[in-house]
């Protein structure tokens, strides 16, 4: 009876034990940040998606964790989590990113950013300069629609999702693809195919300029609530 008992009682003391290590990161605000938090942890690679997801209540369940990544010689840490809706063609992104400073804590950031989408808004997209939000919208949706002639290729060299578009004087610039946390992005110069002053086409316009940055290691992994599937 007393080894039943012992062994309950051993039981109880790493469950709190464990309870204990799991809040043990605690949060306090960032006086150098509006948006800012400071966590009790020195090690940034213990980071948790938890840890986050208490220092910045705005993000919903439904802001799922997409990615997340750091790179062992960097100390800036991302986390991409879904957008939250705004209206109709309009989101709001979320982004984390966090600082290790040594034996002072960690030093994380929730920034927030108005992006745009055509009908899914997990394809999203952000504007660069002075363009219209309708404007943007009519020339992503002709190109999310395959009305993009490459010149001297197929429909399957049209890269799938453009993450920025910029208006210049007589064309658009879309950026396709995603660097962030390693992979690559191709730049698309696009002048609009008009019939009767209506925008029904698009056409390439010079070459694809591409760029591929190193990939680095998910940073989040292993966290106990929600993914880090690709982006």
């Amino acid at each position: 009876m007393k080894c039943t008992a012992s062994k309950y009682a051993l039981v109880l003391l790493i469950t709190s034990l464990g309870c204990a290590i799991e809040q043990a990161v605690e949060v306090a605000p960032d006086p150098s940040r509006p948006n800012g938090v400071i966590l009790s942890t020195t090690d940034i690679a213990q980071v948790r998606e938890a840890d986050l997801r208490r220092a910045f209540p705005a993000l919903r369940a439904e802001n799922r964790l997409e990615s997340s990544c750091r790179a062992e010689w960097d100390p800036l840490a991302k986390a991409f989590f879904a957008p939250s809706p705004v209206s109709e063609h309009a989101v709001e992104t979320n982004f984390v990113t966090c600082n290790g400073r040594g034996g002072l804590g960690v030093a994380c950031s929730l920034e927030r950013a108005p992006a745009y989408f055509v009908s899914d808004p997990t394809r999203y997209f952000a504007l660069e300069g002075d363009i219209a939000v309708d404007e943007a919208l009519a020339v992503v949706r002709l190109f999310e629609e395959g009305a993009l002639a490459v010149q001297g290729g197929s429909a399957a060299d049209r890269p799938e999702r453009p993450y920025t578009i910029r208006k210049r004087e007589q064309d658009y610039v879309l950026q396709v693809g995603w660097t962030s946390c390693g992979g690559c992005s191709r730049m698309l110069s696009v002048t609009p195919v008009l019939d009767g002053g209506t925008m029904v086409g698009l056409s390439l316009h010079g070459g694809i300029v591409e760029a591929c940055s190193q990939s680095v290691p998910t940073w989040l992994a292993g966290g106990p609530v929600g993914s880090t599937a690709a982006k």
